[in-house]
């Protein structure tokens, strides 16, 4: 029975084309049959058009930031695909409009535009249950190595996640079972960013810094490890799986 349903599955699936060419329904249904890195590349592009502006931004595209590596909230497994964007939003924003980074991610300012603003501008574009809720690790802040949880469709990076290493974070927010950051991150060039087609000072990652209490990590303008007081202004580029 189970050899027939491959079969039926494996017959379903779309014929291999580009990431850019294939519709998000038959990206979803290669990633549900297991096939994903059969049909694309980390590092494959695909362009998103909003209905209207995020963030100053209409057209935004998305890159493949690896296969199996973010877990369900679920707890069922591994997501088939993350991607992230290649460039920021052309608005900058600020984690909190205070400088502390004691909400963390959890409740910063910046995590509840993107659930209430951003998420729902990929949904109307990525419809469905496309988008898979994952759950991300970040210190809870205030120079804690208390380590919390959230479960996030849509989301900032980890210093971890974008480097491979900890150098301004806490080193609980590396995921147990990974020794990598995304593979889509290979050197510093890959983790320069612009927004609106100029070059940013840098983007915001998600993690409190690890010896103080007003900032979070952020890359800065040349790719390397940097951090900014919670209420000032860097790029956002968010990530999602499916």
């Amino acid at each position: 029975m189970m050899g027939n349903r491959r079969r039926s599955m494996a017959y379903l699936l779309p014929k291999k084309d580009t990431l850019e060419n294939t519709s998000w329904a038959n990206i979803d249904k290669v990633a549900a049959a297991g096939k994903a890195a059969e049909y694309w590349d980390v590092g494959d592009t695909k362009t998103i058009t909003f209905p209207s502006a995020v963030l100053g931004s209409t057209v935004i595209t998305v890159k493949i930031m690896g296969f199996d590596y973010d877990d369900l909230a679920d707890g069922s497994g591994k997501t088939p695909i993350t991607f992230g964007m290649v460039d920021c939003f052309a608005t900058k924003a600020r984690m909190n409009s205070w400088d502390s980074n004691m909400t963390s991610w959890g409740e910063c300012e910046l995590r509840t535009t993107i659930i209430n603003t951003v998420l729902p501008a990929f949904r109307a574009v990525i419809s469905g249950n496309i988008i898979k809720p994952v759950s991300k690790r970040t210190s809870a802040g205030l120079k804690s190595t208390t380590i919390n949880t959230t479960t996030d469709s849509i989301w900032l990076f980890s210093e971890y996640e974008i480097f491979g290493v900890v150098t301004l974070s806490v080193s609980g927010e590396k995921p147990t079972d990974k020794s990598i950051c995304y593979p889509a991150f290979t050197d510093s060039a890959s983790r320069i960013k612009k927004a609106a087609g100029a070059a940013l000072y840098g983007w915001w990652g998600r993690s409190p810094h690890s010896n103080s209490n007003t900032v979070f990590c952020k890359v800065g303008s040349d790719g390397g490890a940097n951090n900014a007081n919670a209420s000032s202004d860097s790029g956002v580029a968010v990530g999602f799986c499916v």
